[in-house]
């Protein structure tokens, strides 16, 4: 994430949900990170954000700030490099 604006701007990894028809997930806080921070003017920083879910389609990332009015939400992106799926059966 950058910041294009002139104020400082919250970044926090755990105002990102995982979005799949009518449920939501949060963020893994163990497997997300770097903490919040703030970002100054063209400041920017790299996020990992991991949700631990059955594995499906139609998934949509939502980007909820406190300094923004509503929710962004991310769809059709493509993966990053290295993300994965991991499916785990019940026993």
């Amino acid at each position: 994430m950058a910041n294009r604006g002139q104020e400082p701007v919250r970044v926090d990894p755990r105002d990102f949900e995982l979005l799949a028809g009518d449920k939501r997930w949060q963020v893994d806080a163990e497997y997300t990170g770097p903490p919040a921070r703030s970002l100054l003017h063209r400041a920017s920083v790299n996020l990992v954000v991991t949700f631990q879910v059955p594995i499906r389609d139609g998934v949509s990332l939502l980007y909820s700030p406190d300094w923004h009015r509503s929710g962004i939400v991310l769809e059709g992106m493509q993966a990053p490099l290295g993300e994965r799926s991991v499916e785990v059966s019940e026993k």
